[in-house]
């Protein structure tokens, strides 16, 4: 830096390098995931990631995103400083269903883009069906079940699971 005044510009100053001025926004967040594949709950969802490249001044906060699937408003789902890549929402105060879920890094330069989106089911196990009924046919070689459909609970049913149960005594 020099000064400059009526008659000349004055001498240089001693040079200061400093890695603020060469800081840049943290690249995105990679590798999101749930945190525990397969065990999907209606009180909490947890996902991880992989910080991105810091790019000359540290990681502040990470920032969770989540929206259900098919709307287009994201809500910040933390409401503190989150400094680890993990985070578990508290899913209990959240309506059932599939959610689709983004994170943000920010450092003193400014926030990344978004991670790419990983969809998690905020969901309960399904009820039990209720009002079974096993009706044996005339000829006594088939069985055929009704039931009443169980409660989804926020995750689409895929199948039942039946278990025949041989040697009791029929009424």
């Amino acid at each position: 830096m020099t000064a400059v005044n009526k008659v000349d510009e004055g001498v240089k100053s001693a040079e200061q390098t400093t890695g603020f001025l060469s800081a840049c926004t943290p690249a995105k967040p990679t590798g999101l995931k749930e945190k525990t594949t397969g065990l999907e709950t209606g009180s909490a969802v947890s996902v991880v990631w992989t910080a991105g490249a810091a790019n000359g001044s540290a990681v502040s906060t990470y920032n969770i995103h989540y929206m259900p699937v098919g709307s287009t408003t994201a809500v910040k789902a933390n409401t503190t400083a989150v400094t680890t890549a993990a985070y578990t929402l508290d899913a209990s105060k959240l309506t059932n269903g599939k959610l689709k879920f983004y994170v943000t890094a920010t450092n003193i330069k400014g926030t990344s883009a978004a991670s790419d989106t990983v969809e998690i089911y905020s969901a309960n196990k399904p009820s039990a069906p209720t009002a079974l009924v096993a009706k044996l046919s005339e000829g006594k070689d088939k069985i055929t079940l009704s039931w009443t459909a169980a409660a989804s609970n926020g995750a689409e049913i895929t199948g039942h699971s039946f278990k025949q149960v041989t040697g009791i005594a029929a009424a």
